[in-house]
Formats: C-alpha cells, sequence, structure tokens
C-alpha cells in the first residue's frame, strides 16, 4: 500500500486568490485611511474653538459631513466582512485538502493578536487588529452554522442594538463611574490633553496609546458595544462565504441589482440621520444621549451596514464591466497587501502627526486630511503593484504567514511561485 503523504501547511499561492476579495480590500483600505485620519486629527484632538481658528472651517465642515454620511464606519465594516469571508475560504480549502485547518487559523489569529497589541503599544491607539484577533476565535464556536436566516437575524440584533442598549443604561445609572469620569472631563479639556500628550516624546505617545486604549475600551465601557457589533459584522461574512456569493459574483448579479435600490433606501435614510446628528452636535452642542439621537442609533447603524453592502455590490458589477474592470483592478496589489498599508497609515500618524516626529496634529483639518489620504493612497497603490512584482508578500504578510506556519517563507518571485497579473 502507497504511504500516505500529509499536505504541508503553507500560505494559499497568488494565482488561488479570489480577485474580488482582493479589490475590494483594497478599496476598503482607503476608506480606513481617510476616516482614520480625520477621526484623529478632528475628533480626538482638535476643538471647537481649534477647528474654527483654521483658513480651511468652512471646507472643513462639508468634507466630515460628507465623511460621515459615505466613510464612517463603512469600510471597518468591510474589513469585517472580509475578515469571516477569509476565514470561510480557509476552512472551506482546509477541508478540501484534507488538513486540519482549526490548528493553523488559531495560530494565525494568535499571531495577529500579538501585533495588534503592538501596534496599540507602539503606534497607533486606533488599531482595530487586536479586537478582530480576540473574535476570530470566535468564529471557531460558529463555523458549522449554517448560512440561514437565523444567522442574520443573530447578526442584525448584534449590529444593531448594543449601542442603543448601551447609551440608555449609561442614561439610567448617571453615577457610575465612567459617567462621573465625562463630568469631571469636558471634551474640549480631554481634547486639549490628548494633543498635548502626542505632542510629546515617544515615551508620552506611548502613554497616551494605552489610556486611551484601555480609558474608552475598558473603563468607558465601549468594548460591550464594539465586541458584538464586530462579531455580528462577522456573521454577515460567514453567511456571504458558505453561500459562495463570492465565488460566484457574475452569477449573482441579478440579485444584487435586486437589492441594490432597497440597500440604498436604508444608506441614505440610517446616514442621513448620521449627518443630522454631527450637525446637531457641532452646531446646537447636544450630546450624543439627547433623546432622538438614542432613537435613531439603529437606524443610522443600519445606514452603516447598507452602505457598505453598496460598496461591495457596485464593486462586484464594475468588475464585470469591460471598461472599469481594469480601472478598479488597479486596488488588488493594494489589498493584497492589506496588512502592511493599514500598518503603513499608523507609522505615519506616528511619524507625521505625534511628537515623536513632525508633531503636524493640531495645524490642520479635513480638508487637509482629505488631500494627505489620496497622496498617501496614490502612493501605496503604486508601491503595492511594484512590490508584488518582485516579492510574494507585502513584508507584514511575510512576517505573519512566516511565524503562522512556523517557518520563513520565500519572499522572492520565482518562476515557481509566480504572481497573479496586477
Amino acid at each position: 500500500m502507497a504511504s500516505i503523504s500529509h499536505p504541508v501547511l503553507q500560505p494559499v499561492s497568488s494565482s488561488n486568490r479570489v480577485h474580488y476579495i482582493d479589490v475590494l480590500c483594497g478599496f476598503a483600505l482607503y476608506g480606513v485611511l481617510l476616516a482614520n485620519l480625520i477621526w484623529f486629527v478632528c475628533d480626538i484632538v482638535l476643538t471647537p474653538v481649534a477647528g474654527g481658528q483654521l483658513s480651511t472651517h468652512a471646507m472643513d465642515r462639508i468634507v466630515k459631513y460628507l465623511v460621515v454620511f459615505f466613510i464612517d464606519g463603512k469600510f471597518i465594516t468591510l474589513f469585517a466582512f472580509l475578515f469571516a469571508v477569509g476565514f470561510t475560504i480557509q476552512m472551506q480549502r482546509a477541508l478540501q485538502s484534507g488538513r486540519n485547518g482549526l490548528a493553523i487559523y488559531a495560530r494565525r489569529v494568535t499571531v495577529l493578536l500579538v501585533i495588534g497589541a503592538a501596534h496599540i503599544v507602539f503606534i497607533w491607539f486606533g488599531d482595530i487588529l487586536f479586537v478582530y484577533s480576540l473574535l476570530g476565535f470566535g468564529l471557531l464556536l460558529v463555523r458549522k452554522w449554517r448560512p440561514g436566516i437565523s444567522m442574520l437575524v443573530v447578526a442584525c440584533l448584534l449590529i444593531l442594538l448594543p449601542r442603543v442598549t448601551f447609551i440608555s443604561v449609561q442614561q439610567v445609572r448617571p453615577h457610575d463611574r465612567p459617567a462621573q469620569i465625562a463630568a469631571s472631563h469636558p471634551k474640549e479639556a480631554q481634547q486639549q490633553q490628548t494633543l498635548a500628550a502626542f505632542r510629546g516624546s515617544f515615551a508620552s505617545v506611548i502613554r497616551r496609546n494605552v489610556a486611551i486604549y484601555w480609558g474608552d475600551l475598558f473603563v468607558g465601557g465601549l468594548i460591550l458595544v464594539m465586541l458584538p457589533q464586530v462579531f455580528g459584522r462577522f456573521l454577515l461574512g460567514l453567511y456571504v462565504g458558505k453561500r459562495g456569493y463570492i465565488y460566484h459574483v457574475a452569477e449573482y448579479t441579478p440579485l444584487f441589482r435586486r437589492a441594490l435600490p432597497w440597500l440604498l433606501l436604508v444608506a441614505c435614510a440610517g446616514n442621513g440621520a448620521s449627518v443630522a446628528q454631527e450637525w446637531a452636535q457641532h452646531t446646537l452642542r447636544l450630546p450624543p444621549t439627547t433623546t432622538w439621537m438614542v432613537a435613531l442609533r439603529p437606524v443610522m447603524e443600519a445606514g452603516v451596514v447598507c452602505l457598505s453592502a453598496c460598496y461591495a455590490v457596485w464593486i462586484a458589477l464594475l468588475l464585470q464591466s469591460q471598461s472599469w474592470a481594469p480601472v478598479v483592478a488597479r486596488l488588488a496589489p493594494v489589498g493584497r497587501m492589506a496588512l502592511t498599508n493599514y500598518l503603513a497609515h499608523s507609522l505615519f500618524y506616528l511619524f507625521f502627526l505625534t511628537g515623536a516626529g513632525l508633531g503636524m496634529l493640531g495645524h490642520f483639518g479635513a480638508t487637509v486630511c482629505l488631500a494627505l489620504s489620496i497622496l498617501i493612497f496614490g502612493a501605496q497603490v503604486v508601491f503595492s503593484r511594484w512590490w508584488l512584482r518582485h516579492y510574494r508578500f507585502g513584508p507584514a504578510e511575510w512576517l505573519w504567514r512566516s511565524l503562522t506556519y512556523g517557518q520563513s517563507q520565500p519572499m522572492r518571485l520565482t518562476a515557481q511561485t509566480s504572481a497573479e497579473p496586477t
């Protein structure tokens, strides 16, 4: 009898990648860059008084409203969705090859957990990798769940209800510790303190990174909102992955076209409410706990997810267009190097915005953020395309895979490890 050979665990070859996922991931990366830039530069450290003194103030407000409607929350939703889709693909391929995919997946998210923790402490507090890796273990618990109505219902409940529940509980318990902290530190004072800390030394930046992440997520209780909402998005990705929509985009185009008007309707209502909230908070100085804002939270959350779905559908349709497919395909190399490019964004924040580098925080607003995001992402499109002509992975992807598989992965392209066209 011939001996049974056990397949060696190794990364998927570029020829087996799903092109649509790479393109959608690259598209999402730009939205994450712009959203994070404006959140850090404007929301975290720029007080209304300081913002009003900028020469670009009027345009900054317009850009901010547009970002709230079209950008905020939508692209991080796409990333969560794609994370879960990737999980289903890994499990399916492991099953087809006769491998135990659970062990390699567990190592994969463990390594990502470590990368995320280091990212939070030493580079930037706005990390999402740590939460994704934590919840990535949760996907193992639901991996055998059939993609039916029950999965969609649970996903919707996890996405729509946690924030409104959290705010309502905070209002009922006005004397708990997070509320006392908020009352004793008005937002403007917190912004000034945070700006001073980030304009300080690298050690000061590290301390503030840890303080914000621990204070907001754990002491402030936002982790109770983030975890269920992100996992709800994971369930949507799991549903789509198990249904096979990703593999047969052209086949499901009629379904996508029928769903698009309804998705747009909810997206406009929800994101219109978000813009109204932004205007009321900035102009009227109303708190986010105002009754009508709390009541509209589920509508806003639904708007975020539905506009994210619209973006995913539009990318799918563009990839089927003879004229548009080559244009959007240029995003694929950026998506294949998503981890490297995402971490590069954070390095830019560290060395351009904080006192560890040029210390530009507080000197500009949303309009300049928009211009910077276009320049940065344009450079990443060019660089990623060039890099993948010579190497199999981005630098961060190489490190992630090497640690996951327990051996250094071949980096340079050879005749045996050719890349797909970029």
